[in-house]
Parts: structure tokens; C-alpha cells; sequence
């Protein structure tokens, strides 16, 4: 099995969408403007999108739940 392949197996069997890539993506404003850099380069965290008043988050951590636990605080 690829490295892919296996990251992509991981992201379906957690619920989340694989994302292969992030440079496409531009942080909204609103994570920008609530979260401390500080705090996601620590978690490894970066928001993706910003759809219907909810941010979605990229990490490469997806098991490490009290950093994500937080941002939802």
C-alpha cells in the first residue's frame, strides 16, 4: 500500500475527508482573527474553509482531539 493510499484509508475509517494538498486553500479571516498563530503552529492546525458559520480545520494530528476540542470552545 502507498502512503497515499494509506492516509486515505485513515481519513475514511476517522470520517474525515482527505485532503492531499493545502496550498490551494486560503485561511478565512475568522480563524485568523480568533486563533493565535502560536496555538495552531503547536497543534499543527490550519483552517481550510469557512462554510455556514463553520470553520474547517486541517492537521496532520487527527487523533490529538484537545487542541480541536478547544477551537470548538
Amino acid at each position: 500500500m502507498t502512503e497515499r493510499g494509506m492516509l486515505e484509508t485513515f481519513a475514511k475509517y476517522l470520517g474525515y475527508p482527505y485532503v492531499e494538498k493545502l496550498g490551494d486553500f486560503t485561511v478565512p479571516p475568522a480563524f485568523m482573527e480568533r486563533v493565535s498563530i502560536q496555538f495552531a503552529r503547536n497543534h499543527n492546525l490550519i483552517a481550510i474553509r469557512e462554510e455556514h458559520g463553520a470553520v474547517y480545520v486541517a492537521t496532520c494530528s487527527p487523533l490529538d482531539v484537545p487542541p480541536m476540542d478547544e477551537l470548538g470552545a
